[in-house]
């Protein structure tokens, strides 16, 4: 299933249609040269069409003004914690200096948590993610979601960590059955919050 995973998360990338297109377009230029330039030429229109930021930009823009992520200050009293889940963080292999935290274009997972912790101090953090590289043998996110923590100043009791997991169907899933987990607390009106997806 996680190799599955992958393989479909490869093949949803715009930039893999691409290369294909262009391999393609390589491969068949002395058989079948018009159908080669055309193949290249999608290529180059597929390129140009994802490449133009703004039109992601807009689309995402809109859906997060329709679901804001943060509740007003007052409202934080009844959340139980925050749920992070993994993606924030580069692979292991990068974390070349152990004392600097190696975030990427998701780093927000990661720091819009500081300031809740900030606003309202009984809050815990649940951080879920495991070892998300199809080939990956380092830390898990997990381990490095609690260095970068603990560099914050997040005292060791207010953060629990799941280090299994692989993908988002496995983050719930686990995550429930951690031992201080209450799963049935958020039916009994404590709220729980989740700082982005993977």
């Amino acid at each position: 299933m996680f190799i599955a995973a992958k393989l479909l998360a490869f093949l949803t990338q715009p930039l893999a249609w691409v290369a294909l297109l262009m391999l393609a377009a390589v491969l068949l230029v002395r058989r079948r040269p018009r159908t080669s330039q055309r193949l290249g030429w999608s290529a180059v229109s597929l390129l140009l069409l994802v490449g133009w930021e703004p039109l992601p930009d807009a689309l995402i823009r809109r859906l997060e003004a329709r679901h804001p992520a943060l509740p007003p200050a007052a409202d934080l009293k009844t959340y139980a914690g925050v749920v992070v889940l993994g993606g924030a963080l580069e692979s292991s292999y990068v974390w070349t200096n152990p004392g600097q935290s190696a975030l990427n274009e998701a780093a927000e997972r990661m720091t819009e948590v500081l300031p809740l912790l900030r606003r309202q101090h009984g809050l815990r953090v649940l951080f879920t993610g495991g070892e998300g590289e199809l080939f990956g043998s380092g830390l898990s996110e997990a381990r490095q979601a609690e260095l970068f923590f603990t560099a914050q100043g997040i005292p060791p009791g207010q953060l629990l960590f799941e280090s299994a997991s692989r993908t988002t169907f496995e983050n719930a899933l686990l995550s429930k059955a951690l031992p201080g987990v209450d799963p049935v607390r958020h039916g009994q009106g404590c709220k729980k919050m989740d700082t982005g997806a993977a």
